[in-house]
């Protein structure tokens, strides 16, 4: 269970920025790892519509996100990856947004 002080500020923002601004999204990949994800241990995975997505990467930008490339080789086609740190935690938060399956 998830305890109030490990969530990572940072990942708490991005979603209530994208509650209130109707971004159409859902945590897809690694849900055994929830928690880890929201404690910014493990990369976080998030399936956005495509419809959403600028929206979905403006509010990520507002939130304290900058765009970051993956080398070639360690990525994948529909998906852009993002880094934040969480001063709260000290540590990165890696966001992967997926576009496609």
């Amino acid at each position: 269970m998830i305890t109030d002080n490990l969530q990572s500020t940072v990942v708490k923002s991005l979603f209530s920025a994208w509650n209130g601004g109707e971004v159409i999204y859902c945590h897809w990949k690694s849900t055994d790892h929830l928690d880890a994800s929201f404690e910014a241990i493990t990369d976080l995975d998030v399936l956005v519509d495509p419809q959403s997505g600028n929206l979905a990467e403006i509010l990520a930008l507002q939130c304290g996100f900058h765009p970051m490339r993956t080398a070639p080789l360690r990525t994948y086609p529909g998906v852009k990856d993002f880094v934040a740190f969480d001063e709260s935690l000290q540590r990165f938060v890696h966001l992967h947004l997926h576009y496609q399956l």
